[in-house]
């Protein structure tokens, strides 16, 4: 059964995808480095998964984050009551939507409207600034039965990534 699973694993069943899909300009990277107050990056979640609303979806965000990303002079922290007009990564979850979100909205707190797919999980992460979006990723993966799962954890990693570098 394991060898099974892995040759799956090969092939893409339940692997996460995921694509940057806004990108305002610009390197967000080098706008961390530059004006991200004492390193720290603010991770706010919205929506609700698997019985958990965006409080307790922020900390796993940023815990997940902070486990799994190196750079020295960046950490993780979850602040989903942050004030807009500030940096912060925002990840959207069961987000399934005809178009992408209006990300200027998600940016100053308003929840878009969105459907559950029940096959699939649908993340985006956005990555917000004092005027706005600055690049937002849309993700997915097969629908996990627990927020534990490795392949949801590498989603959000990866989501983390791209919406930080602006990069695919």
């Amino acid at each position: 059964m394991g060898l099974f699973a892995a040759i799956l694993g090969l092939f893409g069943c339940g692997r996460p995808t995921s694509q940057v899909v806004f990108a305002a300009g610009g390197d967000p990277w080098q706008v961390l480095q530059a004006d991200s107050p004492n390193g720290a990056l603010r991770v706010a979640a919205m929506g609700e998964m698997l019985g958990e609303g965006p409080d307790a979806l922020a900390r796993r965000a940023a815990e997940t984050l902070r486990r799994n990303f190196y750079a020295p002079w960046l950490s993780f922290a979850a602040d989903p009551a942050r004030p807009a007009g500030e940096y912060r990564l925002v990840f959207l979850y069961e987000a399934r939507a005809v178009r992408h979100p209006d990300f200027w909205a998600v940016c100053q707190g308003r929840l878009p409207r969105f459907e559950r797919d029940p096959k699939t999980a649908n993340v985006y992460a956005v990555l917000c600034g004092p005027a706005g979006p600055i690049v937002a990723a849309h993700g997915w993966v097969d629908r996990p039965a627990s927020l534990d799962e490795p392949a949801f954890a590498r989603l959000i990693v990866q989501m983390g990534r791209q919406a930080m570098r602006g990069a695919t």
